[in-house]
Formats: structure tokens, sequence, C-alpha cells
């Protein structure tokens, strides 16, 4: 049985001090609090629960109000939150990804159908394009809801690939100033354009690949699922334990097609599985 709220905690007061300045009214602050709260302890994240699992609360539609007509501004409390993190972490990773909220209703804004990888099932709802900060914790950052090139909310033919929209989080990151040394990928932003921008910035960046990518061998252009196979017949790969799991490594620094020089990583799991992970950084090894 959820437990009716009587007060903010006090990690809540402590940390929502940073963002005073930033509301023109105590009611919007308190509205702030109360999402931060309800966010960590309510069991539904709709805005009627979260409203009205406080003791005194008003009509969900003011804390609606707060959301969908905001007067704050939402660049500035992600610096103030960027500049939180600074504070407690002198460096880390920032990892690019995007995930899948289903939805029921046809007519909410921004709707689709996604492929869910992980499911192998075409889904209904939103797809959201993220970024998190990875160091002694994980921190979310920036957010983006993307929307397809031919669907029907696209109604300004002003259309921003997944792609497009993690390119603008990390111009957004560099100039809040958030200290991250490297840009952690998957196999779907994987590309020259993104890796180029990230390089723009002074940044080392690895990411998964394909394993139908090619590389230079002897003169000619192979595929990475035969350059690995070959590697690993010849022997030297090293033994790693992540976890509870270990796998054979090793790198090599190879021409990629359309990539130019970069350090790659071979990959066997106990499973026979082989995987490939590139970066930029040619000074990367197994343990890196």
């Amino acid at each position: 049985m959820e437990l009716p709220i009587v007060q903010f905690p006090s990690y809540v007061e402590e940390m929502s001090d940073e963002f005073t300045h930033l509301f023109d009214q105590q009611r919007q602050f308190t509205h702030f609090k109360q999402l931060m709260t309800g966010f960590v302890s309510a069991e539904k994240k709709t805005m009627a629960h979260m409203n009205g699992v406080f003791t005194y609360h008003s009509d969900q539609s003011n804390l609606n109000r707060f959301v969908t007509h905001a007067t704050w501004n939402e660049y500035e409390m992600n610096k103030v939150k960027v500049n939180m993190i600074n504070q407690v972490e002198p460096e880390g990773v920032v990892v690019l990804d995007d995930y899948i909220i289903e939805k029921c209703g046809k007519k909410i804004y921004g709707t689709d159908w996604h492929r869910d990888h992980a499911s192998g099932q075409n889904v209904w709802g939103w797809q959201i394009a993220d970024c998190v900060f990875s160091g002694e914790g994980i921190y979310p950052l920036l957010s983006s809801l993307y929307i397809k090139e031919k669907s029907r909310w696209n109604t300004n033919n002003d259309f921003s690939s997944k792609i497009d929209l993690q390119m603008d989080h990390l111009s957004m990151l560099m100039d809040m100033n958030l200290r991250f040394s490297c840009v952690v990928m998957d196999i779907w932003y994987f590309s020259k354009r993104l890796t180029d921008h990230i390089e723009s910035f002074g940044k080392d960046w690895i990411a998964q690949s394909k394993s139908n990518r090619q590389v230079k061998s002897k003169g000619k252009w192979i595929s990475l699922k035969k350059f690995g196979w070959k590697k690993m017949q010849r022997g030297g790969f090293k033994v790693v334990t992540l976890g509870d799991q270990k796998f054979l490594m090793k790198v090599f620094t190879v021409t990629m097609k359309k990539m130019g020089r970069v350090r790659l990583l071979v990959s066997l799991n106990r499973h026979g599985n082989i995987n490939f992970y590139v970066s930029n950084n040619l000074e990367w090894d197994e343990l890196a």
C-alpha cells in the first residue's frame, strides 16, 4: 500500500535549493519539488497520481500546467544539473542510447510504430533519444522525442534523425561545460557524421560495430567478421574478466572503410559470439 506524502524528503529540499532562482513564484518551486519527490516515491508516474499522493495538494491541473505551459527555462535547469554533476564527478563518459515508452492512445502527440530490437516486435509509443553520464554514479542528462520523417506529427517538414538529436545533445553538454572524456554508443549510432562531431570537441569515442563493416587487410577490404575469425585462429588473445564473465579479447589498429584509422577490439564470449568495438583512441587496449 502506498503511503501518503506529508512533506518533502530532506534530500529533495537540500538539492532543490540549487534551482530556486529559476522560478518566479513559490508555487512553481513547490510544483518542482512535488515532481522530484513523485518521480522517486510515487508508484505511478502520471501527473494525477504524483499530485494525489501528497496529503496537501491542489488540483492536478496545476501540476500539469507547470510542465506543459512552463515559464521556467529548461536549458538553465539542465545547466544547474550539469554543474551539480561536476561537483561530485571529476570525470566520466557520456553514453548515447534510445528507448521506447509504450502508449495506447493513437492521438497522443509523437506516438508511432517503432521497432523494439530487444523483443523483435513493433511497438506503439514514443521513441526517446537520450544520454546519461557514467562516472562513480549514473546521472540522466538530456532526452529528446524522436519524430519520424514521414510521421503525421512532422507537419513542418523539420526532420531530425536520432543522430541529429544526439549531436545537439552533445553540443549542449559542451556548452554547459560538462566534464567528460569519452562518448560511448551502440551499433545504431556508429556513423562518421557523429564521430566527427565528437572529435571536433577533442573527445574520444567508443562504438560497437556491425560485423559487415569493412577493414583493410593485406591490401584488400574484408568484413569485420572475416577479419575477426582469421585473427582468432592465429591466437594471441587475452582472457579478460568483466564481472562474472570471461572474454577472449585483442585489439588492432586498422583502416576502416569510411572511418579511417581506428582502434578495433575483437571480443569472443563463452557462447562463441564475436563482437566488435571501435575507437578513435589508438592507445586503447583490452583493459582500458
